[in-house]
Order: structure tokens, then sequence, then C-alpha cells
């Protein structure tokens, strides 16, 4: 709506309003125009669309994904720095510095995605537009932590390590080879830690029976949270990380290199 202030000079008042009228009534005519205009691309648009879709067969994002031959980009990259890594989570992988993990990593490269306070619901929706464009050949979801809490006593452990598990099949559906599921880190809290536990050995079964890989992260204890009994110190940050290194190093990758040959 267009707002028309009148100033109390000296002037005549009719003739204002009306010359506003008229400057609203163009610019009325003008945005019509302009809208019918948008209408008629749009249609057309979708009629190219729709004659490409008869044309053309439907792809998995898998398959759409950017082939892995001699002479593009990808191609180029990928014999240079090797596997691409997506490390996605909250905030306990935020402290992990990506030049140390990556110069620790064997024929491998990183991405690492961190949002604070990042619950599993939420991560449904970050990882996506990871998946599509850095489009990595291993995929480490380190999440949980921000689901249970003592604001939330009454989630459904199982129900939380199911969506846990589809965000690693979500993965596999856009073309990771290998999904990494990282333990929940344990809390100061005893109550706390034994819900995290409860899941924890929910999660490690549902791996087993999903194809996907399973990291322990029993090693890090309370002595490496800080004094807030949830975030990890700069020990327990390279405790987490060399967790993930050795399991890649290790186990991943040479089972990588020995389907190549």
């Amino acid at each position: 709506m267009i707002d028309l202030r009148y100033d109390d000079f000296d002037i005549n008042v009719n003739n204002q309003a009306t010359n506003n009228e008229s400057k609203s009534y163009s610019y009325q005519q003008s945005l019509l125009e302009q809208l019918d205009y948008n209408k008629r691309q749009v249609i057309k648009s979708n009629d190219k669309s729709q004659l490409k879709d008869e044309n053309s067969t439907a792809q998995t994002p898998a398959q759409q994904r950017k082939r892995i031959i001699p002479g593009n980009r990808t191609y180029s990259s990928a014999t240079k720095y090797g596997k691409k890594v997506l490390l996605i989570g909250d905030s306990h992988v935020r402290s992990i510095k990506r030049a140390i993990f990556d110069n620790s990593l064997i024929n491998a490269k990183s991405y690492i995605d961190s949002h604070k306070g990042l619950t599993t619901n939420k991560l449904e929706y970050y990882i996506m537009p990871a998946l599509i464009e850095q489009q990595p050949d291993i995929a480490i979801i380190n999440i949980g932590s921000n689901d249970i809490n003592f604001s939330n006593l009454n989630v459904d452990i199982n129900q939380l390590a199911a969506k846990i598990i589809n965000i690693g099949k979500k993965c596999y559906e856009y073309g990771v080879q290998e999904v990494i599921i990282s333990s929940v880190l344990i809390k100061r809290s005893i109550r706390l830690s034994a819900m995290i536990r409860q899941l924890n050995d929910i999660l490690s079964e549902s791996c087993k029976n999903n194809g996907m890989y399973y990291m322990s992260n029993d090693m890090i204890d309370r002595d490496l949270l800080w004094k807030d009994g949830i975030h990890l110190t700069d020990r327990g940050t390279r405790v987490l990380a060399g967790n993930m290194v050795d399991l890649i190093n290790d186990v991943i990758l040479p089972n990588y290199y020995s389907y190549e040959l």
C-alpha cells in the first residue's frame, strides 16, 4: 500500500493529492504489467522443463554426482588430495584444526562443518548442502549430545538412534561410500551419561546392521571435559580427532585402495 503524506506548506493540498493518486495509478499499472510478464516467463520455463523431464529418465542423487574421470577438476583434485572427508556435527568438532587434521590423514582431505547447539533434527537439514556441494567420499557424523540434556529427559532413545542412522542412510543416497557414526560423548552428569551409553549401545548395533562404521569414544572420560561438564578440553579434542584419523587411515582407506587395485 502506498502511504501518501502531505507536507503542511503553502501548497494546494488537493492538487498534491491528485498528482499522488496519478503516480500511484501509474505505479500500480507498471507492477501489474511486470507481474503479467513474469507469469508468462514462468509458464514458458515450466513448459521447457516439462519437455525435458519427459525426454529424460529420473536419476538418484548418487547418479547425479560429478563423475571422477581424467580431464576434469574433480579427478585432478582426487588424485592430488585423495578421498574427500566430510566431518559434520555439533560444537565438539568445532575446535578441530582442519590443517592439522588433514596433515594427519593419508591421501585424504577434509571439509569440517560444525554448528553450535546442533541437534539431530537440525542436522537432517544442515547436512544436505554439504552433501550436494562437497560430494564427499567419507562422512563422519558427530551428533546427539545436544539431544540429551536436563530439559529433554523424556527423549525417546530408540527414536533418536533411528534418526541418526537415517542421516547416515541419506549420505549413502547422495553418493557417500563410507559413513562413520561417532559415539555420543559422555557428560559430567551421571544421569545423562547413562542415557548416552544406552544410545551408544543402540547406535553400535544399528551401524553393524546398516553397513556403517561405529567409532567408539570410550577413552574420552570426564577428565577431558571442561568445567561445564559438556564441552571438550583441548586434549579431549585431540583425542576425538585422533580417533577419527585412526579409523580412516587404518581401516577405511586401506580397504578403499585395495578395492581399486
